[in-house]
């Protein structure tokens, strides 16, 4: 699977590119500020029709324009597909093959791209919402039906969290909505935790053919709440014993948009104990790793 050729349009601060690409090592080479980055992103966001930089599609649209769009011919199998992306300020078009797409897993399933940035090493150091997202992209890739995982999760937990805000809310209607939310977290978990044991088993012998060897490198999962092996019932036994507390905060205090990721060096937490060029190597390994793992699928 490789990009063959690619059109951009009014897409940050590039006006206007068209690109055909060999189909081994490609590199884009050039000053501060000429598009790099950017190009970059356009050739991820038709993956997974988001952007790692920002969670505002409109950011993407070059100032003064209405609209931007990309469109790239993929060769995957001896058979090119075309995917195009018109992004406007509140609206989005894609099509793969002149045929309107109706969910990202679509463009996930035929191109999987692994992307990093220059600012991606600082989720190693900032808060947990940056790791869970660096890990849900992965479970993403890894399978694309995890895109709908996660919605049915954040819907569910919206629910509840609606529920605990309304006075004289049924309890029995509550509970109905904690068993949703409970089987929700289930499948989230599960995704995650594979996720995580395949990067685990890469990671630290990526890191040491990168020279960082003697980081001791070790990425697990967190989450207060997990008690025992069945997901489920940890989580709704969660649920109901923080119920009265919830309902005091107006919001659900633990799940799975509350873990966590650990990644330890040395025996200690990577986060505010790394320097800066030890936390570039641990992320630089895990993308090689999401890479290693996204072609064995392929294969």
């Amino acid at each position: 699977m490789r990009v063959a050729h690619l059109e951009v349009a009014c897409f940050r601060n590039i006006e206007s590119a068209s690109l055909d690409f060999s189909d081994k090592v490609n590199v884009a080479f050039g000053a501060n500020g000429q598009g790099k980055t950017s190009l970059v992103e356009a050739i991820a966001f038709l993956s997974s029709l988001r952007s790692f930089r920002t969670p505002r599609t409109g950011d993407l649209v070059m100032e003064g324009k209405e609209a931007s769009s990309i469109c790239a011919t993929i060769e995957k199998d001896g058979v090119s597909r075309v995917i195009e992306v018109v992004i406007g300020k509140g609206f989005r078009k894609v099509a793969i093959d002149g045929h309107p797409v109706k969910s990202a897993s679509q463009c996930l399933d035929l191109f999987k791209v692994v992307a990093t940035s220059p600012d991606d090493s600082a989720v190693l150091d900032g808060g947990p919402e940056g790791r869970r997202l660096l890990l849900d992209r992965f479970c993403s890739l890894l399978d694309p039906q995890f895109i709908m995982v996660s919605k049915k999760y954040e819907m569910a937990l919206k629910e509840r969290n609606e529920a605990l805000r309304t006075e004289g809310f049924s309890p029995d209607a509550l509970d109905a909505i904690e068993q949703a939310l409970s089987g929700a977290a289930m499948e989230v978990l599960r995704h995650r935790l594979k996720a995580i044991d395949e990067l685990g088993a890469k990671i630290a012998p990526i890191l040491g053919s990168l020279g960082g060897e003697a980081l001791g490198v070790q990425v697990s999962y967190e989450a207060s709440w997990l008690k025992g092996d069945n997901y489920e019932d940890a989580m709704l036994r969660s649920l109901v014993a923080n119920r009265k507390k919830d309902q005091a905060l107006g919001y659900t205090q633990f799940g799975p948009h509350s873990d966590d990721i650990r990644v330890n060096i040395l025996g200690f937490s990577a986060r505010g104990r790394a320097s800066r060029g030890q936390r570039k190597l641990l992320i630089l390994a895990w993308k090689f790793a999401e890479a290693a793992l996204i072609i064995e699928k392929l294969r």
